[in-house]
């Protein structure tokens, strides 16, 4: 027997679209766009950067704060945990339903369409538990970007699970002449320890936690710095804004 498929998926997905057609039409905007990555296929590609920008690239730009970005990555982080899969369409609903209401509502923190902290707190505690936003500032249970439910969660996990999502590949050299080759470099940022920087540095499950609007850099391997492989997901400009997507690891 052929079933009919479930329309609610799809118009929700229309709804997330209309959502970001809305956004574009009220002035320059900087959104991001992704194509997929590790955790996130590609048909939920529309949706979930509609949800980072309703955390972070949607509003207006005295008002963004980094660790809501952060926050809101960590909501997509451990939801892809606790489904073990990749994020997808169908995963649409959930938080449509979660966090839909929220959005409609203006708020003084908050503008229409899009999400505030404590939105995003809130919502995480009904999509995925409620020690969500306790573990979220705890450090023996946030880790590699996901807040898990307890130590022990954190300590069994196995971040090399994201591998299977996004195979290794060979690492190319660079293919242009070395006169012709780019390198960005920033200038210098004070920090208030030099110590607990490189204690930082020293140990990638916490570099998530340090991702800015450009992107972030999750470490696919157990163990410290040496020998470690990251993932780096990068939010580039294009034409129409922002598109996340993922590097080669």
């Amino acid at each position: 027997m052929v079933k009919q498929a479930d329309p609610r998926p799809l118009a929700a997905l229309e709804a997330a679209r209309e959502a970001g057609r809305r956004l574009l039409a009220t002035g320059p905007l900087s959104l991001a766009r992704m194509g997929g990555t590790s955790i996130a296929a590609p048909s939920s590609a529309g949706w979930v950067t509609d949800f980072l920008n309703a955390a972070y690239y949607a509003r207006p730009r005295e008002r963004r704060d980094l660790d809501d970005l952060r926050l809101a990555f960590a909501v997509l982080t451990t939801a892809w945990h606790h489904l073990g899969r990749r994020l997808r369409l169908g995963d649409l609903r959930a938080f449509h339903s979660t966090f839909g209401a929220d959005r409609l509502r203006r708020t003084p923190t908050s503008g229409t369409l899009t999400l505030d902290r404590a939105e995003l707190l809130d919502g995480g505690e009904r999509l995925l538990g409620p020690a969500f936003a306790e573990g979220y500032g705890d450090p023996s249970r946030h880790a590699w970007g996901i807040v898990f439910r307890d130590p022990g969660e954190l300590r069994a996990y196995n971040p090399q699970v994201r591998v299977a999502g996004a195979p290794l590949r060979e690492l190319t050299p660079p293919r242009r002449p070395p006169a012709e080759q780019t390198w960005h470099t920033y200038p210098a940022v004070p920090l208030p320890s030099a110590a607990a920087t490189l204690e930082l540095l020293e140990q990638p499950p916490r570099w998530p936690d340090c991702a800015c609007e450009l992107g972030r850099f999750t470490p696919v391997r157990r163990g410290g710095l040496l020998g470690q492989t990251f993932e780096i997901e990068v939010a580039r400009r294009s034409p129409r804004g922002r598109r996340c997507s993922r590097a080669p690891m």
